[in-house]
């Protein structure tokens, strides 16, 4: 889903269409943490709470592109001190890479002057039916969700409770392929917006979706511990691109993140960045034209450290063999930045 132009993607109706979210994705109770004793107020932009960012987070700026190659774009921002309440200079870059099996690679870099809270995020919708068939298009489509927990959200605001529950005898159990309409109409809020958790912090396999009548699939790779599955309830008669206007149910987002609230949420897998290191995160996504097998003996864990792997190691070459000639469409170059070069010495996954 999406628009035909950028006065579209900056109007406050934008529900995050294609949007990078940032610094924190999804919600940060009272809109407030505590880091060593002091506490740190944010903006408010869902009732009490700060959600995607803030008011003006990451999808609602400008960001410096830099066109590496013909399959390579860099985006880079930098998000100051104190925007939206969270601490440090965050220098930001975002390198998407388009392979030659086609996966859509990002590379999510970033590096603080300030110890800061950050969990960025990709906020696509996805219709594979097509983006103007709506809520009948989605309700074709089938999912498989690489896990069996997810966090437990209170019924006021959405937020996590801090327990991590088991999928079993949920709506949300998508251990095998299960049709996405029918677990919408199962879930107690005629709609799924719930995060899922993984146990570790290394590239696998998130997710698969597939649509059986036109044979398109998609299958979704990251490193972070879980992911947020989100689809459309929110969506309410937005005008998209080519004249489509978009309602409830339009798509569905499948958003790799780290825990909701993780940083008042002590248990969670923590969210800091310290500035001596560097953020990585990574989201590949494989789309292709056929049906995806559906056996509970596929080596999905010898393809993702296989052929996704091997593939964000190809994206990373063809970065470098493209860099010296790429040409910047803002004022910023991406590759001068220092989230870049702390990149290089070493890497730390939020």
């Amino acid at each position: 889903l999406g628009f035909d132009d950028i006065q579209g993607y900056m109007s406050a109706k934008n529900p995050y269409f294609g949007s990078v979210i940032g610094r924190v994705a999804n919600r940060i109770s009272e809109a407030s943490y505590d880091y060593n004793g002091f506490k740190h107020y944010l903006s408010k932009n869902c009732g009490p709470n700060t959600l995607h960012g803030g008011v003006r987070g990451f999808d609602k700026k400008i960001w410096n592109a830099q066109i590496v190659n013909q399959n390579a774009l860099w985006m880079s921002y930098t998000s100051p001190d104190l925007e939206e309440g969270f601490p440090g200079d965050l220098e930001v870059i975002i390198k998407y890479v388009l392979t030659r099996c086609n996966y859509l690679v990002l590379r999510i870099c970033a590096s603080t002057n300030k110890v800061t809270p950050v969990n960025i995020t990709n906020h696509s919708y996805f219709n594979l039916a097509g983006h103007e068939t709506g809520a009948e298009g989605l309700y074709e489509h089938d999912l498989k969700i690489f896990t069996n927990k997810y966090t437990e959200l209170d019924q006021e605001f959405s937020l996590p409770t801090g327990r991590v529950l088991s999928v079993k005898n949920t709506a949300y159990d998508f251990r095998k392929f299960s049709n996405i309409g029918e677990a919408i109409k199962k879930s107690e809020s005629k709609g799924i917006d719930i995060n899922y958790c993984f146990m570790k912090d290394t590239l696998k396999t998130i997710a698969r979706v597939k649509h059986a009548a036109s044979g398109r699939s998609l299958q979704l790779y990251s490193n972070q511990t879980g992911v947020q599955l989100y689809t459309s309830n929110y969506v309410d008669n937005i005008q998209g691109k080519k004249g489509v206007v978009y309602q409830k149910h339009a798509a569905l987002c499948l958003e790799p993140q780290g825990y909701p609230d993780a940083v008042n949420i002590k248990k969670f897998p923590p969210q800091w960045l310290h500035p001596k290191d560097a953020y990585e995160h990574i989201i590949v996504y494989k789309f292709r034209v056929e049906k995806l097998a559906d056996s509970e003996n596929e080596p999905e864990k010898q393809e993702t450290k296989g052929k996704a792997q091997t593939e964000v190691k190809g994206s990373k070459a063809r970065e470098k063999r493209g860099k010296g000639g790429g040409k910047s469409a803002s004022s910023g170059e991406a590759g001068s930045s220092g989230s870049e070069k702390k990149y290089r010495k070493g890497k730390k996954k939020g």
